[in-house]
């Protein structure tokens, strides 16, 4: 369900002035949007004695950066808050101690348990508020960064899943968003989270993250950010993805958008065979096919024309290979595994020397999609696993490592355009400098 929020008004910086290239910039720019839908969203003032909304906000997603437990991250930024304000003001008077059990001071910050309180409070009054956040927030990413001009408006959608690895005692069906696996280190199950990533050239931006239950698809969230990619006037090239996305649902929607697909094709029997009567006889190595999906889902639809083609990963020649099996070299299995097949819905040439190079062409351009691969380690890498329960909590703590990832991407072309125009001569920090700087920032931080 899209958020009430206009993106429009959220791509705004914080303040006329401030220097996008510092930490503090993203930051407050950040809390503001957070503000901002809240607002928009209609709800009614928290009926609090000493904090507002944007006091809970601020809290919640700060510890989400920080990648602390609720109540050691809400006691981490009231330590934060402390020292701003004793830096600001030197004559400023020390936290007054409170009487009653316990060691009780005076806060300037929300403790771990208001900040429960204000977040069970929201899952009632408006259950689908973290996601319409979620959803605002990466579209005003994606926004600010057409307005300011650090990417073009053509670009390619990288999609693919992650997993959170879990491990306590949830199981499906009393919780569907807990899923089986055989990978887990030491686990065998999973959350599973559907990524889309814009890549503009050098520059690339997360656009959407989404928790899938068992049994459902991935296919209405993929909709939903073309669809938003579409209001922002972005077009998109192509969609990639890996060898379990091509179904018919999904290519079926892309197809009645314009927008070819790319990406490798599961070894199915008959495909096994054709390649092993490639690595005999030789012969075409791109030919026509077709994804139809089960009859019951085809509802009268017709099937997806695709082009399937065999190459390798690796960059070595097809002839290579099979001249590696025909000369003895190498056994049949072990070519067949060096063979991959890619599968895609873009047209070919008809000539074949022209199809040749097209082919070639569109299996290099699929090595781009490894971004999203690699920006799933550096999202990992950011915080700490959280120690959030609940799936509402567990997607925006998950989340919130794309929005630092997304702000240090921002970042970084703002770094680099000041570069370019002399105007700062550092290089732009890393991953781990930035998110420790974001910790930092918080000292500087003061929402309007």
């Amino acid at each position: 369900m899209p958020s009430k929020a206009n993106v429009a008004t959220g791509c705004d910086g914080p303040d006329a002035g401030e220097d996008p290239a510092q930490v503090g910039y993203w930051l407050k720019w950040l809390l503001n949007l957070a503000q901002y839908c809240v607002a928009k969203a209609h709800l009614k003032r928290w009926k609090g004695k000493r904090y507002k909304s944007v006091d809970f906000w601020q809290g919640l997603i700060l510890h989400s950066l920080m990648g602390l437990p609720l109540d050691d991250g809400a006691d981490h930024l009231n330590d934060l808050l402390w020292i701003a304000k004793k830096a600001k003001d030197s004559q400023a008077p020390a936290p007054k101690a409170y009487g009653g059990q316990g060691d009780r001071h005076e806060r300037l910050c929300p403790n771990g348990d208001q900040l429960r309180k204000y977040r069970n409070w929201l899952a009632k009054v408006n259950p689908g508020l973290l996601d319409h956040l979620n959803d605002f927030i990466f579209a005003c990413m994606v926004k600010f960064a057409l307005k300011h001009k650090y990417c073009k408006k053509v670009a390619d959608l990288l999609i693919d899943d992650t997993a959170q690895w879990y491990y306590g005692k949830d199981r499906f069906p009393l919780n569907p968003s807990i899923t089986g696996t055989h990978k887990g280190p030491g686990t065998s199950h999973k959350r599973n989270y559907f990524a889309c990533m814009l890549k503009a050239g050098k520059f690339y931006l997360y656009c959407g993250v989404y928790l899938i239950p068992k049994g459902e698809s991935e296919v209405p969230h993929l909709e939903y950010v073309l669809d938003e990619l579409a209001k922002l006037g972005v077009k998109v090239r192509m969609v990639m993805g890996d060898r379990w996305f091509p179904t018919f649902d999904l290519l079926g929607v892309l197809r009645s958008r314009g927008i070819p697909f790319l990406g490798p094709y599961k070894r199915y029997p008959y495909l096994k065979k054709m390649m092993a009567k490639y690595l005999k006889s030789g012969g075409k190595y791109a030919f026509p096919s077709q994804v139809s999906g089960a009859p019951a889902g085809r509802k009268g639809r017709s099937p997806v024309e695709v082009t399937l083609i065999f190459t390798n990963p690796r960059g070595r020649r097809l002839s290579e290979i099979r001249s590696d099996y025909l000369s003895g070299a190498k056994t049949e299995a072990d070519c067949l595994k060096e063979i991959m097949v890619m599968v895609t819905t873009d047209k070919p040439p008809k000539k074949k020397k022209a199809k040749q190079s097209w082919a070639a062409r569109i299996c290099q351009r699929y090595h781009v999609r490894w971004q999203i691969e690699t920006g799933f380690r550096d999202v990992k890498r950011m915080t700490p696993e959280s120690n959030a329960r609940t799936n509402a909590r567990k997607l925006l703590m998950f989340s919130a490592r794309f929005w630092g990832f997304n702000l240090w991407q921002l970042a970084r072309a703002e770094w680099r355009r000041q570069k370019r125009q002399g105007k700062i001569r550092r290089r732009s920090p890393t991953l781990r400098a930035f998110a420790h700087s974001l910790e930092m920032a918080t000292l500087e931080v003061r929402v309007r």
